[in-house]
């Protein structure tokens, strides 16, 4: 029910008012004698970008003048004091009692910006159009370090530039910065160098101005271009993305495969680099690759394709060279006992001795992360003579693809980050 604030600057709002300016959440305010008759009640209410009315949300009476004035009262103090968002309100016997409510965060829901000022700093004060919250749209979230909240609208323009965003039917956003900066600043850097398993960059979005913004979730970095400043231009994974439930407009340039029968892999010398070095305008602009790390993961059927590639490469490559005797003796560990043995296959040098090869496989580039039990881990440094690490890449729809070789303790050649733990007790 819409109820209209108090026109007139009152003595009750203003002793109502003088008792919020420290307002942080909850307050209960003692009415004088002067003041304290009137209807009881209690109700949840919403202040909003409406200047002359406020929401009832469980008031049911269509007669508007019967709706608590002290209740009235202290809504108009709040929106006088530019308290923003849900609040429940109760009177009795001269005694207010006002309770911030505090909305939960929920993927795919639209909130408005005092709201999203509510989920992260409740306990600061909310300026609409100005100030850190109502104005920005990078926002660093108070006491977390490295932790941010974007808000962005897709299409706008600072002075003569017009952002050009957008997000992939993959879930990858192109983002940019603001027209400002450079790729030596210190908040550009941070961003590039987010840890997205220590670290949180949320996404709230709207396609243009005037409208509320959309939940989409926590960003992981993906790519930069190296090329480019002011703006700086980024590329980042929804972790959460859900294309069935984002009700969102994106170019589809998702491929799937449809059957897994092995082709052809082709060995190459190149090797990943750090993803934080970037990438060039050509490439940046050509390749919204995803993160394909998470998916690759959870994708037994692309696993066992990487490691049938191999397998048939292994055997090839040793009848090519003569030693059809050591083609013979290769075996699938992983198919034959499963993943418990540290590695997928056991090979040969051309000597005779043993080689121990554990696949990784992804339809991504060289650079996509990929995941090693703690199993596989040890693995490698115990057996590092003899251990291979075959990085299967650029899986291709006819399931063939690229590979490079990595020999010896793993850690040796790339960092690993715990992504979970478990705990007992000491």
């Amino acid at each position: 029910m819409k109820i209209p604030y108090h026109i007139n600057i009152s003595k009750l709002v203003t002793l109502i008012k003088d008792q919020l300016n420290d307002f942080n959440g909850e307050a209960e305010i003692v009415l004088n004698d002067a003041e304290k008759d009137g209807y009881i009640g209690q109700f949840e209410i919403n202040i909003g970008a409406d200047n002359d009315n406020f929401d009832a949300l469980d008031y049911k009476n269509l007669d508007i003048t019967r709706f608590p004035a002290r209740i009235k009262a202290a809504a108009t103090s709040l929106k006088l004091l530019n308290f923003f968002g849900c609040f429940r309100i109760s009177h009795k016997n001269g005694v207010l009692n006002i309770k911030k409510q505090f909305r939960n965060l929920n993927l795919y829901e639209v909130y408005s910006r005092q709201e999203i000022h509510s989920v992260f700093s409740p306990d600061s004060k909310f300026s609409p159009g100005a100030g850190t919250w109502g104005n920005h749209g990078i926002i660093p979230i108070p006491s977390r370090e490295n932790d941010f909240v974007f808000i962005v609208t897709y299409g706008q323009s600072v002075g003569e530039h017009t952002f050009d965003e957008g997000i992939t039917s993959e879930g990858v956003l192109s983002w940019q910065s603001q027209p400002s900066n450079n790729l030596s600043d210190t908040r550009i850097n941070k961003l590039i160098n987010h840890d997205e398993i220590n670290d949180n960059i949320y996404l709230f979005l709207r396609e243009k101005k005037g409208l509320d913004y959309k939940y989409f979730g926590r960003l992981k970095y993906l790519s930069h271009d190296n090329q480019r400043e002011k703006p700086v231009y980024l590329q980042w994974q929804l972790l959460d993305w859900n294309i069935k439930n984002a009700e969102h407009n994106y170019k589809d340039i998702s491929t799937e495969y449809e059957n897994y029968i092995p082709g052809d892999i082709e060995l190459t010398n190149d090797k990943p680099t750090k993803k934080t070095v970037g990438t060039t305008l050509d490439d940046f602009r050509a390749k919204k690759s995803p993160d394909y790390a998470l998916r690759d993961k959870k994708n037994k059927k692309l696993g066992d394709l990487g490691e049938e590639l191999v397998v048939r490469y292994e055997k090839k490559t040793l009848v090519s060279l003569n030693r059809e005797d050591l083609a013979d003796k290769v075996i699938h560990v992983a198919k034959l006992e499963g993943d418990g043995a540290g590695y997928d296959i056991k090979s040969y040098n051309l000597d005779g001795s043993v080689k121990y090869i554990e696949v990784k496989s992804t339809r991504g580039n060289i650079n996509t992360d990929f995941f090693m039990s703690p199993r596989e881990i040890k693995f490698s440094k115990i057996n590092k003579n003899n251990f291979f690490l075959y990085r299967v890449f650029d899986i291709t729809k006819n399931n063939d693809g690229k590979f490079y070789i990595v020999q010896g303790d793993v850690t040796e050649e790339f960092t690993t980050h715990p992504t979970g733990f478990k705990l007992s007790k000491k």
